[in-house]
């Protein structure tokens, strides 16, 4: 049987655990599917959910499914600096950067799958208007010295 949990994340607070000196998250506090939905209003939340998924995301092991954050954004013409900083943040075509903190055990995040779609949205005064979303498929890339992508 598969175990589901649900939690809240703070984004922010593991983020900021290096910065305050914290302890690293605990290897039983990896995730194999870490979910989330409209959660970027400003260009900082970006560089805050990549170190939070960094440290939350479990890295992969030979034979077993690949772990994976999914992440779904509304189109809004309001966010466009966002999303394109996402988009830029995990770009898979980025340069390696080899001394960079972004990097767990010689792996780094990477888009592997984005696609749109349109669904009604549920909110406001008329409840049902039709958004476009797009939808993301992140994982690990090896990027120096191991052996598994």
């Amino acid at each position: 049987s598969t175990r589901v949990e649900i939690r809240k994340l703070d984004w922010l607070e593991i983020h900021s655990r290096p910065l305050t000196g914290s302890t690293k998250v605990d290897e039983t506090d990896q995730f194999d599917y870490i979910f989330a939905a409209d959660v970027i209003y400003e260009p900082l939340h970006v560089s805050w959910i990549y170190s939070t998924v960094t440290a939350l995301l479990r890295l992969p092991v030979n034979g077993q499914p690949q772990p994976r954050f999914h992440l779904v954004l509304p189109i809004r013409s309001t966010h466009s600096l966002e999303t394109t900083t996402f988009e830029t943040k995990f770009d898979p075509h980025r340069p390696i950067d080899i001394t960079s903190t972004d990097q767990k055990h010689g792996h780094r995040l990477v888009t592997k799958r984005n696609r749109t779609f349109w669904a009604r949205d549920g909110f406001g005064a008329g409840g049902s208007e039709m958004r476009q979303y797009l939808v993301y498929e992140i994982g690990w890339e090896c990027c120096v010295g191991c052996g598994t992508a």
